[in-house]
């Protein structure tokens, strides 16, 4: 088992004559002899009467001579401030040897100064003397800094401009393309007024648009305020007032659901240009500058409102460019762009790909399926996954054995487990994997450990991947509560410092002068990030992540501040306290919340969690709620988290059983994916245990099933009860299409199912025309016999044609669309109104064609 302690000191009286000069002598020779001891150190000191020595004893797995030279150092310290400076504190005395702390810079120093620090071997802990690398660092410009984004990815435009850039669900393009729409996009941002140091919010959905609006908003000098739609909008509201956008880049059909103050401008991306279009055409690009802003992204905060991280252009370049070394890209690769626009980790999805020579991947709109992200990476042939592990491990449990092959396995958000590890491996077969590490405040990943596959070894026994060494020219300090080193082994709060740091809090100098902190290791005027994290550096001078010192926790990839889950959760009037804890779940870390009622008031677990979903985004929502009549308290007063019970699994203390065989199907994919032996009718799936992961897990099996569920029917229909509904209505839709023989069956009911029915609304008689509608009809009345709003296109299909399939679909198409049934005509009172017909087939003409002899000599019927 493990011991009590795993250090002993031990004080005893000793001679200095050796043990075989007492017992040698009348019949006794020693011929042999061993001290052991039980624990993995043991420091005895033995009192000579007139001087002292020191024995260690160390265990055999670990290194003797290193601990031993420790160990002499400290004491050698600890005597010579006794004689020198009896009053020092002992926190400000050295513990390492020179070799120890020669070596504490090497492995704290990142890929650009790691030899020059290793070669210094500092005489004193608190403040060595810096190189002339680190010196001449600081008062220039480093050359990866020189570069911004907008011109790394415009010389690659330069270099190969009919490569692929960017591909969507809504097309793809050329490096040449998109510069070409960044460029005039931008021009209209600085018409419209957009400056250096401008904050502009960009609210648009994954397509083309999204990454040409990120590139423009950079080549105008603007900085990007990332603002997704899908947020509360009490969320958004608080981002946009804080930041103060100068203007929001959006879409029309965006515009809408987007909180925007009066006076703010807008820019929608799909509306024309006005007149002076062409005047926007000649106006310069701005020089971009290291020390410019170019994005603020906000973060979880601990007072119940984020916080906004300010990022430069120098450090985001010197990272991309770094992180691009590091993970190897080539123009042959083409990575998966996953992470939401509003998270750091999508900034450099998306630009070290392009900076780098490569393609970004968009996943489509509601793409977050396990089979959709599956497919896209097939289609498109993806060669870089970067996700979190806990969506890794369900990616890598449906695709074992090799099924999924990339090049490149990126992991990062959380902590990645050894288990999660090799599973990833063994699914993914990539040539290199990579786990990377970091907070927003400095930029991305300033630390990643990357191994290739044929050293999957160096992994060893440990538990859970390593966080590895600095990227670029960055340090990783593994400091204790007095900022002095901590050797390899020991615990310490890990602070990042080099040039690839966040300018600190958009706004809030107080908070950003407690996080960032002078560097006494380093050059004048250097700075440290406190990142709260427990790190220690392992043996091999790979950094281990060990856990947070604070409340903040990582769950599915995102950062959140427990703080601000608590005070959403303390503006219910039902509730008079609550505190949240990241807890173990089936699929990995999930937030529960224990909640203590008003006094007269009841606090439903289902009720609180849709009124804080109100207000926080999806991953910050509690994924079960567990009701207390008291907080539990430690001896000082204060919350004892570990004394908060184990959240059980809130199913319904009478269980009402499922009605019918669509419910009974439901119940049972349920229970087998939250472990369960039952669940009933009513029961929330949430509430009994799931949680995002686990909810792509029932729309993959439900597939299985035939049931071509999304993964929002698990939201909006958490319930056996409620998404047994969804399954029938589909099925019922699937039904109500008319049916054709083999082939065309199969193909229409796989396609109506996968179609998520719309209900019809009640219509007045007639309804106003629109603008465009208006205009129509007047050109119709000039010139009865124009075609020019007539759609026509032609298709030559090979093969046999199955014309009930066609026709199926196009029914389809017609029933689920009002627009296609909606037709015009002059009302009473003189004006023209548009109303909807029923669902009705259109007419149909199939001639056959002649056979036309196909070049390979084959033959096929065209049918139209």
């Amino acid at each position: 088992g493990t011991p009590l302690f795993s250090a002993l000191l031990n004080y005893r009286h000793s001679r200095r004559q050796p043990v075989s000069a007492v017992l040698d002598g009348d019949g006794v020779r020693l011929l042999d002899g061993e001290e052991r001891t039980n624990y993995p150190f043991a420091l005895s000191v033995d009192d000579f009467g007139d001087g002292f020595g020191l024995v260690a004893q160390v265990d055999r797995t670990l290194d003797a001579e290193a601990i031993g030279a420790q160990v002499l150092a400290a004491v050698e310290e600890v005597t010579r401030a006794l004689a020198e400076d009896p009053d020092q504190p002992l926190c400000e005395l050295g513990g390492l040897d020179p070799a120890a702390l020669s070596q504490w810079h090497a492995w704290s120093g990142g890929d650009a100064i790691q030899a020059a620090v290793a070669a210094a071997t500092a005489t004193t802990l608190r403040a060595p003397t810096p190189t002339s690398t680190s010196a001449s660092a600081s008062a220039s410009v480093p050359a990866s800094m020189a570069a911004t984004v907008p011109e790394l990815i415009e010389r690659q435009a330069h270099a190969r401009p009919e490569a692929i850039a960017v591909i969507a669900s809504d097309g793809q393009l050329s490096r040449a393309e998109l510069e070409a729409r960044a460029n005039r996009l931008a021009r209209r941002l600085i018409a419209r007024g957009v400056t250096p140091e401008s904050r502009v919010g960009l609210a648009l959905p994954r397509s083309l648009d999204m990454i040409v609006g990120l590139l423009a908003i950079l080549k105008a000098g603007g900085a990007y305020v990332p603002l997704d739609p899908s947020y509360p909008p009490a969320r958004l509201r608080h981002m946009i007032e804080d930041s103060r956008i100068a203007l929001l880049l959006t879409r029309s059909d965006v515009l809408d659901r987007m909180p925007v103050s009066e006076g703010v401008p807008t820019l929608c991306i799909d509306q024309p240009d006005g007149p002076d279009a062409s005047a926007c055409d000649e106006l310069p690009l701005p020089a971009l500058a290291a020390d410019q802003l170019a994005y603020v992204i906000y973060t979880s905060g601990s007072t119940g409102r984020p916080k906004g991280v300010a990022v430069a252009h120098g450090p985001l370049a010197m990272h991309l460019q770094a992180i691009g070394k590091r993970l190897e890209l080539t123009h042959e690769d083409r990575l998966l762009q996953f992470a939401s626009i509003s998270f750091d980790a999508a900034g450099s999805q998306w630009m070290a790909p392009l900076i780098h020579g490569a393609a970004v991947v968009l996943l489509p709109r509601d793409g977050w399926s396990i089979e959709e992200v599956a497919r896209t990476v097939r289609r498109e042939g993806v060669t870089a996954l970067h996700l979190p592990p806990a969506y890794l491990r369900q990616l890598a449990a449906e695709h074992a054995g090799g099924r999924l092959p990339v090049r490149l396995c990126i992991a990062g958000g959380e902590a990645w487990s050894a288990a999660d590890f090799h599973a990833a491996r063994d699914a993914f077969l990539p040539r290199r994997l990579v786990n990377s590490y970091g907070p927003t405040e400095a930029v991305i990943t300033p630390c990643a450990w990357d191994v290739p596959a044929e050293e999957i070894e160096r992994l060893g026994d440990r538990p859970t991947v390593p966080i590895g060494r600095p990227v670029g020219d960055r340090t990783a300090r593994v400091l204790d509560r007095h900022l002095s080193p901590c050797p390899a082994g020991v615990p310490g709060e890990l602070y990042l410092g080099g040039t690839g740091l966040a300018r600190g809090y958009l706004d809030r100098a107080g908070l950003t002068a407690e996080r960032f902190v002078a560097d006494p290791f380093g050059a004048p005027g250097s700075r440290l990030y406190r990142t709260g994290d427990l790190v220690r550096w392992g043996v091999d001078g790979e950094l281990e992540y060990l856990g947070r010192i604070d409340h903040q926790v990582k769950v599915r990839g995102f950062r959140i501040e427990l703080g601000e889950v608590e005070a959403a959760l303390k503006t219910q009037p039902e509730l008079r306290d609550a505190v949240v804890v990241a807890a173990p779940g089936a699929s990995g870390t999930r937030l529960v919340a224990y909640v203590v009622a008003r006094e007269g008031r009841v606090a439903d677990p289902a009720t609180v969690i849709a009124e804080v979903a109100r207000t926080l985004p999806d991953y910050m929502v509690p994924a079960a709620v567990v009701v207390l009549e008291a907080l539990p308290l430690n001896p000082n007063g204060k919350v004892d988290r570990r004394a908060l019970p184990s959240p059980e699994p809130q199913i319904a203390d009478v269980f009402e059983a499922p009605r019918g065989e669509i419910e009974a199907a439901v119940a049972t994919l349920f229970a087998e994916v939250l472990g369960l032996a039952r669940i009933g009718r009513g029961d929330n799936f949430f509430a009994a245990g799931g949680d995002s992961i686990l909810s792509l897990k029932v729309v993959a099996l439900g597939h299985q099933r035939g049931w071509r569920l999304l993964p929002r029917h698990v939201f909006e229909h958490p319930t056996v009860a409620a998404l047994a509904r969804v399954v029938a209505e589909i099925h019922a839709d699937t039904a109500g299409a008319a049916t054709a023989p083999s082939v065309a069956s199969s193909i229409t009911s796989s396609v109506r199912s996968a179609v998520v029915p719309l209900g019809d609304k009640a219509r007045a008689a007639g309804m106003p025309l629109s603008f465009a509608q208006q205009r129509q009809w007047f050109l119709w009345q000039l010139d009865p016999t124009s075609t020019a709003y007539h759609i026509a296109g032609a298709l030559n299909l090979h093969g046999a044609l199955d014309v009930d399939a066609l026709r199926n679909s196009f029914d389809s198409l017609v029933r689920r669309h009002e627009s296609l049934r909606t037709s015009s005509g002059w009302a009473r009172a003189a004006r023209w109104s548009s109303g909807c017909k029923h669902p009705a087939r259109p007419g149909w003409h199939s001639p056959c064609l002649p056979t036309k002899r196909r070049r390979d000599g084959s033959s096929g019927r065209r049918s139209t």
